[in-house]
């Protein structure tokens, strides 16, 4: 009984909150590789999957984008310059979801997966521009406000490992690696 009382009393009540929300931000992230990388059937179909050739990037590029938008050259229709760069733009893609996903569900590394996915959320919202349900403020902004909370803050703590990281990068790496140790929190 002493070690569920001891789990319960080591965070405030609102920490908790803010672990279990960067703990599901971290399992949106990963469902989302998985389901894109292996084709699970739930938004990406087993033929349309990255490992069997399919651009996890086109369908948003080519029909969910907002071709009103100022940005539209950019992020909208067969001619954007962001469905020009193909391979590199679905690496990139996958890649901020795998890391998202990893370090939003651990804590370990939560300012790169908290700074990449806000600049993923930041690019989905210009993609959007002006939005389509309020003329201030859209989805993925707000989300994007939420992912720079838990990357300058020490989210990873709170139901992670980020204090475990953070004490191992001062011990082992903070000689060698100077500032550099600061974005692996």
């Amino acid at each position: 009984m002493s070690i569920l009382t001891s789990f319960f009393e080591k965070y405030k009540f609102e920490q908790y909150l803010l672990g279990f929300l960067r703990i599901a931000y971290g399992f949106e992230f990963l469902w989302a590789f998985l389901d894109k990388l292996l084709g699970l059937g739930i938004n990406t179909t087993p033929e349309n999957s990255f490992l069997a050739g399919g651009s996890p990037t086109e369908g948003y590029l080519l029909y969910a984008s907002n071709p009103n938008s100022p940005f539209s050259a950019i992020f909208n229709g067969p001619d954007a310059l962001l469905l020009q760069l193909g391979i590199l733009v679905d690496l990139a893609y996958m890649a901020m979801l795998l890391v998202g996903g990893i370090t939003l569900i651990t804590g370990i590394g939560v300012r790169i997966g908290g700074f990449s996915t806000a600049i993923f959320f930041f690019s989905v919202w210009l993609s959007s521009i002006p939005p389509e349900f309020n003329p201030i403020l859209e989805e993925h902004f707000l989300q994007m406000w939420i992912l720079i909370f838990f990357a300058i803050s020490s989210s990873g703590y709170w139901l992670g490992l980020g204090e475990r990281w953070h004490r191992f990068l001062e011990l082992n790496l903070s000689k060698k690696l100077g500032r550099l140790t600061w974005i692996l929190h």
